[in-house]
């Protein structure tokens, strides 16, 4: 089998198959990982200083963790969706 048709049905197989089941009248149940599901983002922190003896540029060292942020992550009303 030729390779642009093994990419082709790589992204085909599951659209024919959500067809398919959207055909037969047949749902896949949304998981709930976006509901009230919380993230927490570490920022980081780091010393910064300019090079200019030997190599030109923005250097950062010492990057360590400067900041937690937690982020909640709230479904949107169908009525809302865009």
């Amino acid at each position: 089998m030729r390779h642009r048709l093994q990419i082709a049905l790589i992204f085909l197989a599951p659209a024919v198959l959500l067809g398919a089941l959207y055909l037969l009248g047949l749902t896949i149940p949304v998981p709930a990982l976006g509901r009230d599901y919380v993230i927490r983002v570490v920022l980081p922190d780091s010393t910064h200083y300019v090079g200019s003896f030997v190599q030109r540029g923005d250097y950062f060292t010492d990057v360590r963790t400067g900041a937690y942020v937690t982020v909640t992550v709230d479904e949107i009303p169908e009525e809302d969706a865009p």
